[in-house]
């Protein structure tokens, strides 16, 4: 770098500190802490030094203004909270809403806790504004937030059918005459809203959200005229119509809507026509007789809302979004049907659509490809639909050999933002789609047929190798299974001419032996693919009488050829020729309990050899610097201290693959 161009780098580096000083009062307003643990992993690993980079950066603690606590932990009773998520709560000087969501085996520590701290002197933000709690039990947090206005309590601590309030209304009353918003599981009957309207005068929205027991002649518009007693209410909440005693009870199973096909349109309309009886009794009763501050009425997430006439009419529908239940997500209805129809139709397609599945199976007695060309014309005419996808499974199977309609192949080439291409034909269709190719190229003079954006081939054998030709820009390579009868000891295709059609290669999977030879052929052609950084041969390791006991660990040192490899991949422990090859029947475990913690443990061992055999032979001295192996579904990735962990599980769901990621445990068994 030339000393005439440090003063610009100076310049640039204090640019992006003083965009992430800026920013972090807008990313940090709002902390959500909803990490699951499950069984298999070690609860509140890195919260404690976590908590530790945040209380060390005082922009970001003091940006806080709202902090959600939602953890899950597997076995919570021997688990306990850290010390430091105290510290923590603590520490927000601006904060004004709490969240706590937390398993009952938590209630007595963190009751514990805080007493210990308010005894010590130590007190809650004054700014907290805002609490929402599991259950009553909890109510102890309010007597430490003088200043509460707002109180959700999400559920009973009892399960006993009562109908009473769970806590000391009054005491609430005089503790927080001020309170403005009370939602709690109590049933909307007239007694309990007149004890609401005595301790809180000033509540501008109330929510009496639980279920009663209704009588036949009594429902909850015999109780709706008492919200009138509430001079300065504005928002009023009231449970799912279901739980209203207004004889509306929808099935839930779906079969029964199959069976009935004008049961959904008589339910809808039922419950508008409800839902407008309810409205009208309010404008009637609560409205025009002291609450006429009223703006907002909430039937089970069904808002409706004041118009400039003063009539109450439905606007919106209310679903809740994230894991805490706590952040709602509105849903304009006001206006036109068909218009809101239509902008939810434009703001869905894109995540709907952005995976396309043709998995179809056709038997014997079903004719071929029925209804399928009908089905790809109507996505023919959807502009947004096409321009949506971004991945498209084609995974078919014919019983008798017909051909493939020619609308498949006008999809196949009309998806302008197409990245990933997974193709499972049978080989006999493999002379149609090359001559399909071939036509399209010579009759519009294309160097491709597909889009610029198509990166990724997922392909079912080496047969359908060919569609790498067509593509422009292959980055990754995956080929699923084998050739019956074909010897895996070669790879099975011209891995030059491949590496010559495409040379910014990243990712290989194929279906050949982990033997030496083939791994020695890919570092032959190393020069023709110098970006590759993926590579998994997943045969397994093919033995005769020359290498009878070879092993997958005697072929690892020839990765070394690979000089940019980040991520390598293996089959399953069986295949690699370790000795490891447990029953497939699971009536074997059934009969044999121990056997299952045996083969596990055993697994964990021959896994953790393999890895050591990568750490010791293959990653020092100038070889490559490899990030991850994956063994089987498993992922381990490589520490900053050099040494592999399992950190993800990936799981197989048919049609695409998903990774969990799992914590990663230092120092334990269930980190190999």
């Amino acid at each position: 770098m030339r000393k005439e161009e440090l003063p610009g780098l100076v310049n640039l580096s204090m640019v992006n500190k003083r965009t992430r000083v800026n920013a972090i009062s807008s990313i940090f307003d709002h902390i959500f802490f909803t990490q699951q643990w499950g069984s298999e992993v070690e609860p509140w690993v890195g919260v404690e030094s976590s908590v530790e980079i945040i209380l060390r950066n005082e922009k970001l603690v003091s940006s806080v203004r709202g902090f959600d606590f939602h953890p899950w932990v597997h076995s919570p009773s021997e688990s306990k909270i850290p010390s430091s998520f105290f510290t923590l709560l603590f520490s927000f000087p601006a904060l004004r809403e709490l969240s706590i969501g937390v398993q009952d085996s938590y209630l007595p520590q963190i009751q514990q806790e805080l007493d210990d701290r308010f005894l010590s002197g130590a007190r809650l933000p004054e700014s907290l504004r805002s609490l929402c709690i599991p259950d009553p039990r909890w109510m102890f947090l309010v007597d430490n937030m003088p200043r509460l206005e707002y109180l959700v309590i999400k559920k009973r601590a009892s399960s006993v059918d009562d109908e009473s309030f769970e806590f000391d209304v009054q005491k609430l009353g005089i503790s927080h005459p001020n309170l403005k918003k009370l939602h709690c599981q109590t049933p909307c009957k007239t007694e309990n809203i007149q004890e609401v309207a005595h301790a809180f005068p000033n509540l501008r929205d109330i929510g009496l959200l639980g279920c009663a027991a209704w009588r036949e002649s009594e429902s909850v518009m015999h109780h709706l005229a008492c919200y009138s007693t509430l001079s300065k209410l504005e928002s009023i909440s009231i449970p799912h119509l279901t739980s209203l005693g207004l004889n509306y009870y929808p099935p839930w199973c779906g079969n029964a809507y199959r069976s009935n096909p004008g049961l959904k349109a008589r339910l809808h309309a039922q419950r508008k026509q409800i839902i407008r009886q309810i409205l009208d009794a309010i404008e009637l009763e609560v409205l025009t007789k002291g609450a006429s501050r009223l703006q907002r009425v909430d039937i089970g997430g069904t808002i409706c809302e004041r118009n400039a006439s003063g009539r109450v009419q439905r606007s919106r529908y209310v679903y809740f979004q994230g894991p805490t239940g706590r952040r709602p997500v509105e849903e304009d209805v006001s206006g036109d049907e068909d218009e809101v129809n239509k902008r939810t139709r434009s703001v869905a397609t894109p995540l709907i659509f952005d995976r396309l599945f043709f998995t179809r199976q056709w038997r014997e007695n079903e004719e071929p490809w029925a209804g399928a060309d009908e089905s790809i014309k109507l996505l023919l005419q959807n502009q947004s639909i096409r321009s949506s996808a971004r991945t498209l499974y084609c995974r078919l199977w014919v019983y008798s050999e017909t051909k493939i309609p020619s609308s498949f192949f006008s999809l196949l080439f009309s998806l302008p933002n197409l990245s990933e291409l997974a193709v499972s034909l049978q080989d006999s269709y493999v002379p149609q789609v090359q001559t399909e190719l071939s036509a399209i190229m010579n009759e519009g003079n294309l160097a491709s047929p597909f889009p610029l954006s198509l990166t990724s081939l997922i392909i079912s054998n080496v047969h359908w190798i060919f569609l790498a030709e067509y593509i422009s820009r292959l980055e990754s390579l995956t080929i699923e299974h084998g050739i019956p009868g074909l010897v895996k000891k070669s790879l099975g295709f011209d891995i030059e001419k491949l590496a010559h059609c495409h040379p910014g290669l990243k990712k290989l999977h194929c279906q050949s032996a982990c033997l030496a030879q083939n791994i020695q052929h890919l570092a032959e052609i190393a020069q023709f693919l110098p970006n590759i950084t993926k590579v998994g041969l997943f045969g397994g390791v093919i033995t005769d009488e020359s290498n009878r006991h070879s092993s997958i660990l005697d072929h690892l040192l020839c990765y070394r050829a690979l000089p940019r490899l980040e991520t390598i991949s293996f089959p399953r422990l069986s295949f690699l020729n370790l000795g490891f090859n447990p029953p497939r029947c699971g009536n074997a475990y059934l009969y044999n309990p121990t056997l299952r913690n045996q083969i596990a443990t055993d697994a964990k061992t021959l896994k953790r050899r393999i890895l050591e055999t990568i750490e010791r032979e293959v990653l020092p001295n100038g070889g490559p610097r490899i990030l991850a192996v994956t063994i089987d579904t498993e992922i381990y990735e490589r520490d900053t201290d050099g040494t592999f962990r399992r950190t993800k599980i990936v799981s197989h769901t048919g049609r695409e693959e998903r990774s969990i990621k799992i914590q990663s445990v230092r120092n334990s068994d269930d980190t190999i």
